[in-house]
């Protein structure tokens, strides 16, 4: 599964990403998040500049067909999960909210 999109929290460090599937014991890491992000710095905060992340995720084949959540992790040692990707996600496939403060945008494709 193609995911990619961003993650932002004002104030906050975001040291890794991860993508928690229900029916694995393991997140998976997103190696690729902290990729240049102007079009992010630019609508949401200067700081957001290298919020990005676009990798394929291997999908297990009893998670195919269901919901995820990706878990944040931060500087300070806390952890962050964003709500249910599926209800989260719009007509055009982009999280159109999730748990405040935290912003952010994946697309499943």
């Amino acid at each position: 599964m193609r995911l990619r999109g961003w993650c932002f929290i004002p104030g906050k460090q975001i040291k890794t990403v991860e993508v928690l599937f229900p029916t694995v014991a393991t997140p998976v890491p997103l190696a690729s998040y902290g990729l240049p992000s102007p079009d992010v710095a630019k609508a949401v905060s200067l700081d957001a500049h290298h919020v990005r992340f676009d990798e394929w995720v291997p999908l297990p084949q009893a998670q195919q067909g269901r919901d995820f959540t990706l878990l944040l992790r931060l500087a300070d040692g806390s952890v962050c999960a964003t709500s249910s990707v599926r209800e989260n996600a719009s007509a055009d496939g982009w999280l159109s909210k999730s748990l405040a403060p935290l912003s952010g945008g994946a697309e499943v494709l």
